[in-house]
């Protein structure tokens, strides 16, 4: 009787992946494809039933793999720059105490990372501090009025849609010798006492933003 030979069946499978990884790969991606929502409906199922480990595999998957999900991660974001602009702004707006308590519990490591980022592409930086101002000038100097209005503990705010209705008002020209508009002056400065309301903001050029600087209009005059 001939004597059969040896027939590790592991062995084979292991060899025949390999030889045919292609068409392997091709049929199991037309299957996906043809049973798309049937596939998310059983991993559904799945991971709610098993809740506990999925999170715990993937935790230990994360730890083990830190390199791998950094990179990843960084092409995702570097690719889906907008969506995920707009994603965090909405989560912000929508979880306002949750965001508030996680940057003051971070707040030092922010400051400190935020400005070590800042040094290091400072020429980019300016770049795109440049390009806002050019495009959105009325959101540039809103933010800016409101910073110092933060700053001086004043009252107050105005959006850029407020500021532009200002500007439109006056003609698009300075409040007080009807020059080009250049600036936003606060009639009365924030320093004594003013507030960041819109009533209390004028557009004005340079030259007489900068010699009102912290005067009341009593004490100040435009140049003839």
């Amino acid at each position: 009787m001939p004597v059969k030979p040896n027939f590790d069946k592991a062995v084979y499978m292991q060899r025949y992946r390999i030889e045919h990884a292609e068409e392997i790969r091709a049929q199991r991606q037309r299957y996906n494809k043809k049973n798309h929502n049937e596939i998310l409906r059983k991993d559904r199922e799945h991971y709610y039933a098993n809740r506990e480990k999925c999170l715990a595999d993937t935790r230990k998957w994360r730890a083990k793999n830190k390199k791998r999900v950094s990179a990843t991660s960084r092409a995702w974001h570097k690719a889906n720059r907008q969506r995920c602009y707009k994603l965090r702004k909405l989560w912000i707006k929508e979880h306002p105490d949750k965001w508030r308590a996680w940057y003051l519990k971070d707040k030092q490591r922010q400051i400190v990372y935020n400005k070590a980022w800042r040094e290091k592409n400072l020429a980019w930086v300016n770049e795109r501090q440049r390009n806002r101002y050019k495009h959105y000038p009325e959101r540039w100097k809103a933010a800016s009025a409101k910073r110092r209005s933060r700053e001086l503990r004043a009252s107050g705010k105005t959006t850029a849609e407020q500021l532009r209705a200002r500007v439109d008002f006056y003609g698009n020209r300075c409040a007080y010798c009807d020059g080009p508009y250049e600036s936003i002056d606060h009639v009365i400065p924030l320093a004594r006492g003013g507030s960041n309301w819109p009533a209390n903001l004028r557009p004005a050029c340079e030259h007489c933003n900068k010699s009102k600087n912290k005067k009341k209009l009593s004490e100040w005059r435009p140049a003839a």
